[in-house]
Order: C-alpha cells, then structure tokens, then sequence
C-alpha cells in the first residue's frame, strides 16, 4: 500500500507544470521513513544498482522499481518548473543520495561507500548546455562543503562526457560549478564546527575510512582547466574563466607555469580581462619566479580612459601599487607612469582621480629624484613651451617623461571637487613628506560616497546679510522688496 501510494504521488507529480515542491517533498519523507525501518538490518540492500560496485539486491523488485523511478523523476525535475520547485528537487536528490549511502553501509559492508553515480546524475543536471542554471549551483554549495562531496565532484567533472558542440550556456556553467569547489589548506581539510571532525556528507560506518586524496584533486583540477582553456572563450565567459583560475585553482594545480601563454595571450585583449590576466602572471611572478621582463609595459598599455568604468579597477590599482613599489625602479620608467595618472586624472572620474593623484604622490616619496617634475610653475624657467610627452608610445622609459613636468596636477588644485582639490595639493608638495598613504584607503571609494562625505562635511556658517533686519520689510536696498508686496 505505501509503495502504491508513492507511485500515485509520482503520477500526481508529472502533472504539474510548475509547483510540485510538495510532491519532491513527499517522495523525499517516504524513503526517509524506509531507510529509518532497515537502520537495524544487518543485509546490504542495494535499491539502485551501481554500476562500479557488483552488490547484490535484497530488496525485491517493487521497491527497487519505486526507488529507481523516484531518483528519475526527481533529478529530471531539476531543470524544470519554478525556482523553489527545482531547488528542491536539488535538494531532495542530494538526500536520496544520502539515504542509498546509509542503505548499503551495514555492519557487513566493511569499507566506505559513496554512491557516485547518482551524484554524477546530479552534476549532469547542473551541467545543462541549454539553460542557466547559476542560481541551482550556488544552491548545491551548501554540498560541497562536505569533504566526500567535494572529492567526488572534482572526480566526476574529469570522466563525464561534454556536449559537442561546447555553448557558452554549457562553459558557464561548467564555471559556477567548478567556482564552488574550492580547496582549503591542504593541510586542514573541512572539519565539522562540532566535533572537529572531517565534515562528510554521508556519515556511515565506513566514513572513518574516506580518505580525502589531494594529489588526485590537484590533477583533476588541472584536467577541469585544461578542458576550460581548450574552449573558445571570448569577453564575459574570458573573464570568468580568469576569475576562476585566481580564485578556486591557480593556488592548487602542479605546474602553474603551463598558465603563462594563456595569461600572456588574455593580456592582449584588453579591459577587464587584461586586469585579471595581469593578476594571474602576478601570482606566477611572485609565487613561481617566473620571468616577464615586458610586465611594466603591459602594464603601461592597460592605464587607458575606458579600463576606468569597468568593475575590476581595483584590482589594477593594487597590482600597479605592489609593481611600482620598489625603490629600485629607473626613474625613467617610474617618471612615465607618473605622467601617465596625471593625464588620465583630468578625464577620469573624481574618485578615481583621488587614487591616482595618491599613487603619483607615493611615487615622488618613493623617488625624490622626480620631484623635479613637480616644479613646474614656480619659476619662468621651468615653465615649459611644449609638453615632450608623447601618450601615445607603448613603453613608459620612451615616453619622454622624464623630460616633461606634472602641469595636470597643479592644475587639479582648482578642481570643482574638494576632495580631488585636496589630494592634488597633497601630490603637488609630496616631496615634502616621508609617509606614504596607502592606496587600499581609497579603492572602496565612489562618487555616491565623496557625494555623502560632502554632505557630512561641516561648514563655517557665513552670514548672507549685512545689515540685522528690523522687520519683514525694512530694508531699502533689498531687491525683493522691488519686485513683491507683502
């Protein structure tokens, strides 16, 4: 009768079009309730067969069909209806795979079990090359914080077959997932907040055996990346793709150093993802000595009107702060960035042109010997004619800087803005300082914050009247008065 029961519900189900999280929900409480009932049954029940493990089935064929024909129906669900209904059924599949664990680990099933084939049903489903389905990964990864979710996620993502061809809809995808997977200390795997113990998402008898192989993850890693990078990838699915790498894998895979021809080629394209490839060869510099004399050039080339209204511009004022904060820099090549901020700080936006006038002002203190290009103004002699700046050029130490001098900055001393005014005097007279301010004390700031800092800002009050009025309409010389009767 429970199992007739079950498989009305399941009709009841395919009906529906849209809401049908009651009926997942259901589905889900009924197998609960049957494994609670075999807790204590010393036989290994296996309800879906696993192809990878040859177990045999005590379970006769009516539960076996019921159990199969639920898993179908609630994993095909995933990608239908609405939002509530399909996270449910995300999350109805990820307890029935709990549950077929907990089945077929008896006192008798002596080693842990996972059954990943249905998590690879699950990863299938996620990984659909016809809708987007962001929303549902970043549902899945309250998962993969479970350490047997995690190892066995990154495993899958290595054997399963790829449409041809590879959509974008399919790569992105193939992002939200892999961006969901990351690795902690290799030293210290994900521990359980209670017991301090590995958090697994199948605790079974066998679970104290999972052991969670990190060099198998790290080349499957690689793997996952490989395939990424073999994909034609072009503007927003490229900068994704760049984001992932620096965020979730670049910290893990073996031989970071194969990275540098795909950041190289990112380089060149361009805007934001010049910026994140840039962070990447960073990484590579810093952390796995590699050598790109031609950085500063690259880096040079990206300070451009446009690369200011995108979203990753911090990320370039960061990274061109840790390039340029060596003392032992040329001068020649540092006084070509300086002319570069300053030009740009006339047509960016004010916020932006407060950080770039604080890093021209960190580069002089850095360099005192460049302080000459500050003295332009307070003297006929250094007044110049023309300017010997040439924007143009691709290389900073043959810009002709050095020879040139910071007009644009005693020029932003009478900015409109009082915030640009005051960090272009402090850029003006920096050489009269030994302290540099840091740059991350203005990479949060916006024109909807300097415009609420205004506001706060308190003025002296000044009086608009100079002779104290004796009533409403004494006043001789008051213009109003010509124009209206009270």
């Amino acid at each position: 009768m429970a199992f007739q029961s079950l498989l009305d519900t399941i009709d009841k189900f395919l009906e529906e079009k849209n809401n049908f999280k009651s009926d997942i929900i259901s589905i889900e409480k009924f197998f609960k309730k049957f494994a609670k009932l075999n807790e204590n049954i010393e036989k290994n029940i296996c309800i879906i067969e696993d192809p990878n493990n040859a177990i045999e089935s005590d379970v006769d064929e009516m539960r076996q069909t019921a159990f199969k024909l639920s898993w179908q129906v609630v994993i095909g669900n995933i990608l239908r209806g609405g939002i509530d209904s399909r996270l449910q059924a995300l999350t109805t599949a990820c307890n029935l795979l709990k549950i077929q664990a907990e089945l077929l680990s008896t006192k008798k099933f002596d080693k842990f079990y996972f059954p990943s084939h249905m998590l690879q049903g699950i990863i299938l489903q996620l990984l659909s090359d016809k809708s987007d389905n962001s929303q549902i990964i970043q549902h899945f990864q309250k998962y993969t914080d479970h350490n047997d979710i995690l190892f066995y996620s990154w495993k899958i993502l290595t054997t399963i077959p790829h449409p041809t061809p590879v959509n974008n809809v399919y790569i992105n995808n193939y992002l939200d997932l892999v961006n969901i997977l990351p690795l902690q200390n290799d030293r210290k795997r994900k521990l359980d907040e209670e017991d301090n113990k590995p958090k697994i998402f199948c605790e079974t008898l066998g679970s104290r055996r999972f052991r969670f192989d990190i060099k198998c993850v790290h080349q499957w890693m690689e793997e996952s990346w490989n395939f990424i990078s073999s994909q034609k990838l072009h503007g927003a699915v490229l900068q994704k793709a760049l984001l992932v790498l620096h965020d979730t894998l670049l910290p893990h895979l073996p031989r970071p150093v194969l990275l540098t021809d795909f950041l190289m080629t990112s380089m060149d394209a361009g805007g934001a993802v010049s910026v994140l490839a840039l962070q990447g060869v960073f990484t590579l510099m810093q952390k796995h000595n590699l050598e790109y004399p031609l950085v500063y050039n690259k880096l040079y080339i990206m300070y451009e009107p446009e690369m200011f209204f995108t979203k990753h511009k911090s990320r370039l004022f960061y990274l061109t702060d840790i390039f340029l904060g060596s003392t032992h820099l040329p001068e020649v090549l540092v006084a070509g960035f300086l002319k570069k901020f300053s030009r740009l700080a006339l047509v960016v936006p004010s916020s932006d042109a407060i950080i770039l006038l604080h890093m021209i002002a960190n580069l002089v203190i850095r360099h005192p010997g460049l302080k000459k290009m500050l003295d332009y103004g307070k003297s006929s002699e250094t007044q110049l004619k023309e300017d010997p700046y040439n924007i143009d050029t691709t290389d900073p130490s043959l810009s002709g800087a050095i020879s040139s001098s910071l007009w644009e900055v005693a020029d932003l001393r009478q900015h409109i803005h009082p915030a640009v005014a005051s960090a272009a005097t402090y850029a003006f007279n920096a050489h009269h300082n030994k302290l540099e301010k840091p740059i991350s004390e203005f990479l949060d700031d916006t024109m909807d914050t300097l415009i609420e800092a205004e506001f706060k800002r308190k003025y002296k009050q000044v009086f608009l009247t100079t002779k104290p009025p004796t009533s409403m309409k004494d006043s001789s010389d008051d213009r109003i008065m010509q124009f209206w009767q009270i």
